[in-house]
């Protein structure tokens, strides 16, 4: 560890020492400056006589091989890395990297990033309760999660599915892995240093190059996904999350579940949705303590804003509501078929189904 740490230092020292001689050049006169000034637009993202992002055809040829090899070392199928890792499914998107570094405020906070319009279930909560009950009150029973807190996730991530996201979910990953290359990792920093001047930090070196391993991680498993998932046509969020729950791929892969009994997992249908968003926080952790309740939120986004947004929305939605916790006759057996573990009917009614949720909640929330 005392290695990888000392190395990486070597690599920001380096990148700084080419970054401060890039700047170093002999200046123009003042009068040939004042000429060439980048004077901010109304928004403070953008700039005028930039130099965009420009890379060769063979830049990304070059990129693209020597992540072909990486892949086949790290015992990704070698037909895989050819049919997915190619020019006509991959390209170079600074914008991603840029957004993936806490630059670009203004994508990360819009209320539809990529939204994907065409919702079938824009729904209002009551309506999602009676359309989705059923599978909500056997996840409930399943892992212990209550409706509301499931259905505030999957209305604060994607809006119920009518924001999952346009961006390649391959691309992405495929850009942020690049992080890990020196010769890139100095040209997006150099980019990014001109772009946004304001807002550069040689800490980011550090933080680039963990995102980078972490993206190729990702690329990993989603190559590893690609007899279950359609990986040229899926689509997610600028960070690489996907469906309607917006999983990444190491959590599709540990936490995602059949929830209609038909096979497959999709989590661009509710139903598997629900039951792998209430096993994810299960995992996690989640019980009837609520500080476990808040840890396993936390994990799902590690934002304090987004637990108390969640359980906000799950407080409010318990408010005034009688909801029956225990599913349909037919439900029960439909599900019992499916390697979903069941708690005991009596284990539920005892301490679960007698508890009100909405005053649970609003505890966690005044905390």
């Amino acid at each position: 560890m005392r290695f990888i740490n000392s190395f990486l230092s070597l690599q920001i020292i380096l990148i700084y020492i080419i970054l401060l001689n890039s700047c170093s050049k002999e200046k123009p006169p003042i009068a040939i400056q004042k000429k060439t000034i980048i004077k901010p637009l109304k928004n403070p993202f953008q700039t005028i006589n930039i130099t965009p992002f420009d890379i060769s055809k063979e830049d990304l040829k070059k990129w693209i091989q020597e992540t072909k090899e990486l892949l086949l070392k790290k015992g990704i199928n070698h037909k895989d890395i050819e049919e997915y890792i190619s020019e006509k499914n991959l390209y170079i998107d600074p914008y991603i990297i840029a957004a993936n570094l806490g630059y670009i405020h203004e994508l990360k906070n819009s209320p539809l990033p990529g939204s994907s319009g065409n919702n079938p279930y824009n729904l209002d909560h009551q309506s999602f309760y009676k359309q989705f009950g059923g599978v909500l009150n056997i996840a409930h029973q399943s892992y212990r999660v209550p409706p509301q807190i499931v259905t505030s996730i999957l209305w604060v991530e994607t809006r119920f599915g009518a924001n999952t996201g346009t961006y390649s979910v391959l691309n992405v990953y495929f850009n942020l892995s690049l992080l890990q290359k020196m010769d890139f990792l100095i040209k997006i920093l150099s980019w990014l240093k001109i772009k946004y001047p304001d807002k550069f930090s040689f800490k980011l070196f550090k933080t680039a190059s963990r995102r980078g391993q972490w993206g190729f991680g990702q690329l990993k498993t989603l190559l590893n996904l690609s007899k279950t998932l359609s990986l040229k046509s899926l689509k997610g969020s600028y960070a690489g999350a996907f469906g309607i729950p917006q999983f990444i791929p190491s959590s599709y892969s540990a936490y995602a579940k059949d929830g209609n009994g038909d096979g497959i997992i999709n989590l661009f249908t509710m139903e598997d949705a629900i039951v792998s968003t209430a096993n994810y926080l299960y995992q996690m952790g989640w019980t009837d303590e609520r500080e476990k309740q808040y840890q396993a939120i936390l994990a799902y986004n590690q934002s304090t804003q987004y637990a108390n947004q969640v359980l906000g929305l799950a407080g409010f939605q318990g408010q005034g509501q009688k909801q029956n916790f225990l599913p349909d006759k037919d439900i029960f057996k439909k599900y019992r078929k499916m390697n979903i573990p069941i708690v005991t009917k009596s284990e539920t009614q005892q301490n679960i189904l007698k508890k009100d949720p909405s005053k649970i909640f609003s505890r966690m929330n005044n905390r």
